[in-house]
């Protein structure tokens, strides 16, 4: 399933167990697989080397990951201070993990209210 160099290659054992397949547009897909305890999603992205943007302009990522953002030491640097959850969760942990890894920081909805 896919075209444009991104898609999915399932066996057949794996096959049975798909919910759903969404084409995004050629270079982004989502599948959904039925597990037992929970189900899985899988986003498979791909961008050409040609269409490199310049390092002058400002990369946004947008989206609702469910991520609960704490007041770790480790992410104040990613978080700033005031977030509203003690500790992370583990969705949490993997965004300040990957923004950390692409130098950029997490602007959220919370905020010190004066």
């Amino acid at each position: 399933m896919g075209l444009a160099g991104t898609g999915f290659f399932l066996m057949k054992k794996i096959q049975k167990y798909t919910i759903k397949f969404q084409l995004h547009n050629e270079r982004l897909y989502k599948i959904r697989l039925k597990r037992k305890l929970n189900n899985i999603a899988l986003i498979n992205a791909y961008a050409t080397t040609e269409d490199k943007d310049p390092k002058s302009d400002l990369k946004i990522i947008l989206g609702d990951v469910n991520a609960k953002l704490g007041k770790e030491r480790e992410y104040q640097k990613i978080t700033f201070k005031y977030t509203l959850h003690e500790e992370a969760n583990r969705n949490g942990e993997l965004l300040c993990d990957f923004s950390a890894a692409n130098n950029m920081i997490i602007i959220h909805n919370y905020s010190k209210i004066r």
